[in-house]
């Protein structure tokens, strides 16, 4: 090695021990290409967060939480909830189920932890009735008000409450002494009837039809094969009327496939090829495709004209054959577990959400699936070509897809995926369970995502280990700010015995609730000029080191920005209310925080490279640059301007004349001649590697810039 290499090097080794973090500029000279996709996301704790309401049952292994609904049951044009607890028990009986009703209100948001008491709570007929195992909204017996349906799978029965207007409700309403204002009963036994419940206007009279399922139905030689059943709803219902099928047939029947599918365990209604008619999807998750057993599938029964639908037909109507039919992919998928319906990609017509419940699937992973529905799909028998599946990652204590449901949660008018996977205890681990949401944009014009490779938008964590948070998902807008509410079911969350189960409402903005979290790109990928910034701040812990710094800075910002914007050429610099510091950096950017607080630590300064000063947080991050901002903001190597380095040197010629153990940098062109410094000071600590070419002006990976890190944090001594 050369003499002024040598020199170079014993003065950067002399510098370690007076270096400082403070103070920093760097320089991006060249203009460089567009980089990959971020991988940064939003975290949302349920435990931690001030924006939650959390309600939480009170009677052990109730499984509080285990359904959920909306719909205004006291005609005040405000969203109210309804909540299942089908395994409530009380005195001698076991699994009685019972519902809470909780009104939405203005100051819904208030609540503290465990103070919201329940508006009206209903409690089931008889023991192992499970009553709350569903429930759903609708307006029955048309007078604009919303009525609640009640399923009680054990019991066989579904019960229906009646919404009024400017009357109290009864705090308890007990069914073993009480009645409901309209009970449904099935012909059969043993059918689950009640297990999954819907209401939609099917045959366009003004008034919510009921939609039943019974997945333990059986048929002509096909044993619990699974049917459901549709009572059109009726002006007028007699008080305390008994709809029983054996004296009063439904209007429809849908019959199952094959026995033991489970048909009818998932209910729901959208309108899939866009001609304004209500469309009923089933999940039948225990159906098997061919030899592959129990690959689950979901079915598309077209909504019928209503002339098709008068009571002048012969009731009931039965319908055995679907118009689309969705087959899981592989053993013991589970498809059609859970199924929901929204136009997510805006095209006029709804599509289907369902989830294919991992249980001992031969995939070993849950899948969430969106098929796009089409106003093209008008005859039987039809298969959806356009979908979307998003793969779980492997972890067999999140059963992905247990729950699904599209809605904008971020306030841009566009229609989010939510995905529920509860946390479940297996193979030792626990899992608190999360909600994972997908941003409408964030899945435009994809076929597959593998949550590995690519983080949803949004990951909402449950609050404690085994909660199975996630099991059930809905929005509503409780205290009608104008913004959707996130409600989520955790029926086995242990609040003061065990299982008694807790629903947690997040409170809905404009935005993404929660912190905007990061993930390193692949190792394969090249870095940008933002995510450099925020490793730096995260691997070295910049903000909680400088703190005393940072809290002065930002009461006194002119002073703290004086030398910053003595270079900068932007002209539309703003200190307050929002600091504004580059044209392309805005306060609702990805990393802002991180920008913001770089500059005023002094390591971030304008690029001479741009006439406006832009920070062009997108663009590749070249390798000399890359280690300039490392050596800096590590503490290690403190910059100095030409001048300085011209004095210390001696002379503009010693500057121009520094030589490396490097082929290509030397500190010959002008635009370089800060290279060596940096170059020599990282060769001697063994940052970088010992090879015959440096390539400063290429841009890095993520695997060599983890490298990098690693070998700071070891000369340092872990620090």
């Amino acid at each position: 090695m050369k003499t002024g290499a040598k020199k170079n090097i014993k003065k950067a080794t002399k510098f370690l021990q007076s270096a400082t973090i403070f103070f920093v500029i760097f320089l991006l000279i060249f203009p460089v290409a567009q980089a990959g996709e971020l991988k940064n996301y939003t975290e949302y704790k349920v435990g931690e967060e001030n924006g939650t309401v959390v309600i939480r049952g009170d009677s052990s292994r109730e499984q509080f939480g285990s359904s959920i609904a909306k719909g205004d049951l006291n005609g005040d044009m405000i969203d109210d909830i309804a909540i299942g607890s089908p395994y409530f028990s009380v005195q001698d009986k076991k699994n009685v189920g019972r519902v809470k009703m909780f009104f939405g209100k203005k100051g819904f948001d208030v609540y503290a932890d465990n103070k919201l008491q329940a508006d009206m709570e209903i409690r089931g007929e008889s023991a192992n009735n499970q009553l709350g195992a569903s429930v759903a909204f609708g307006d029955f017996n048309g007078d604009k008000i919303d009525d609640l349906a009640i399923g009680s799978a054990g019991g066989d029965k579904v019960y229906m409450f009646l919404g009024k207007t400017n009357k109290k409700f009864p705090e308890m309403i007990d069914l073993a002494k009480d009645s409901a204002d309209v009970i449904f009963q099935t012909a059969e036994l043993n059918e689950n009837f009640g297990f999954a419940l819907d209401m939609a206007d099917l045959n366009a009279d003004g008034m919510s039809d009921l939609i039943i399922g019974a997945p333990s139905a059986s048929e002509s030689g096909k044993l619990r094969s699974g049917k459901v059943y549709v009572v059109f709803g009726y002006r007028y219902p007699a008080y305390q009327f008994v709809y029983d099928f054996k004296k009063n047939p439904p209007a429809m029947i849908i019959y199952g496939e094959k026995e033991f599918d489970r048909f009818g365990a998932s209910i729901a209604h959208g309108d899939i090829n866009g001609d304004k008619r209500p469309d009923i999807i089933v999940g039948a998750y225990l159906s098997s495709t061919g030899a592959r057993k129990e690959t689950g599938k979901a079915y598309v029964f077209f909504g019928q004209a209503p002339s098709e639908l008068t009571i002048f037909k012969k009731y009931p109507i039965g319908i055995f054959d679907p118009d689309i039919t969705i087959d899981g992919e592989a053993m013991r998928n589970w498809l059609g577990f859970s199924v929901y319906a929204g136009d997510i990609n805006e095209d006029g017509a709804d599509d289907i959400a369902t989830g294919s419940f991992m249980y001992q699937s031969e995939d070993k992973t849950g899948k969430a699936h969106i098929f796009y529905g089409d106003k093209k799909l008008t005859s039987q028998n039809q298969k959806i070509s356009n979908s979307l599946r998003i793969f779980g990652d492997n972890d067999e204590s999140d059963i992905l897809g247990a729950a699904v449901y599209i809605d904008d949660l971020n306030g841009d008018s566009k229609k989010d995926f939510i995905v529920g996977a509860p946390g479940i205890k297996k193979f030792g681990k626990d899992s608190s369970g999360y909600v994972y949401v997908y941003s409408n944009q964030s899945i435009k014009n994809r076929e597959k995502i593998n949550m590995s490779d690519k983080m949803p938008t949004l990951v909402i964590e449950g609050e404690n280990p085994n909660d199975w948070f996630g099991s059930s998902i809905l929005t509503a807008d409780l205290n009608k700010d104008g913004y959707p509410d996130l409600i989520v079911g955790a029926p086995n969350a242990y609040n003061t015995g065990g299982k008694e189960g807790a629903v947690y409402v997040i409170l809905g903005k404009s935005g993404w609730n929660g912190k905007l979290k990061y993930t390193d790109p692949l190792a394969s990928d090249y870095v940008t000029r933002s995510q450099i910034v925020y490793q730096a701040m995260d691997n070295f812990n910049l903000e909680r080191f400088n703190k005393t710094f940072l809290d002065n800075c930002r009461n006194n910002l002119e002073l703290c920005f004086f030398t910053f914007m003595a270079r900068t050429k932007f002209k539309g610099i703003k200190l307050g209310p929002e600091i504004i510091l580059y044209p392309d950096i805005s306060p609702s950017q990805q990393f802002y925080k991180e920008i913001t607080e770089m500059t005023m630590l002094g390591f971030l300064d304008g690029f001479g490279d741009d006439s406006q000063s832009k920070f062009k947080p997108d663009e590749k991050i070249t390798r000399i640059h890359a280690l300039r901002i490392l050596l800096n903001s590590a503490g290690m190597l403190k910059w100095k301007e030409y001048a300085e380095l011209n004095k210390e040197l001696g002379g503009e010629s010693a500057v121009y004349a520094q030589k490396t153990p490097y082929k290509d940098v030397s500190g010959r062109t002008y635009y370089a001649w800060w290279y060596s410094r940096y170059v020599n000071f990282a060769y001697i600590a063994s940052i970088i590697k010992d090879e015959n070419y440096f390539r400063p002006n290429d841009p890095i990976k993520q695997s060599e810039l983890s490298e990098w890190f690693a070998a700071i944090k070891k000369f340092s001594g872990g620090k």
